[in-house]
């Protein structure tokens, strides 16, 4: 495996936008956005997500909340070797992420992704709403209802 060091990526970032979709490419990662729908992040195989790497990809979402000026709802699509190490697990959980991601869902391929997604989610009890899913239309289905209830808040808060 590929361990992740962000002085190798060194920021390595490349937007592009078309059809209201934004892409962003970190080299390790790929997040998507479409207008008013389920931010995607498509994470490389064979890579061990550290947490220089997901400080770096916390900047980039930040950065799209902002701009799109809501909370972020974020599938993550791992794939078979995608992992994470304990020190990204503490953080996440930690919810440093909290002004910027209304619900994060993990799409699973392996059992030692069970493992840690059981761990995260029992034992850490993340600040922010988060659950893994080895079904993709599950993982959809919940982050669909977390984003109606972002939707409803920015239309409350929009109107006072």
């Amino acid at each position: 495996m590929v361990q992740s060091s962000l002085a190798e990526h060194h920021n390595f970032f490349q937007v592009s936008t078309s059809n209201d979709t934004i892409i962003i490419d970190l080299g390790h990662s790929i997040i998507e956005s479409k207008k008013n729908d389920i931010v995607r992040i498509h994470c490389s195989d064979n890579f061990i997500y550290d947490l220089a790497v997901i400080k770096e990809m916390h900047q980039n979402l930040a950065e799209l909340s902002k701009r799109l000026g809501v909370k972020l709802c974020v599938l993550s699509l791992a794939k078979r070797y995608t992992n994470v190490t304990y020190e990204t697990v503490r953080y996440v959980s930690q919810g440093h992420h909290k002004d910027f991601i209304q619900a994060e869902a993990f799409l699973i391929e392996s059992l030692p992704q069970r493992i840690m997604g059981n761990f995260f989610v029992r034992m850490n009890k993340p600040i922010v709403a988060a659950n893994y899913f080895t079904d993709k239309s599950l993982a959809i289905a919940w982050l669909k209802e977390h984003l109606k209830s972002t939707q409803k808040t920015n239309l409350l808060e929009s109107s006072v």
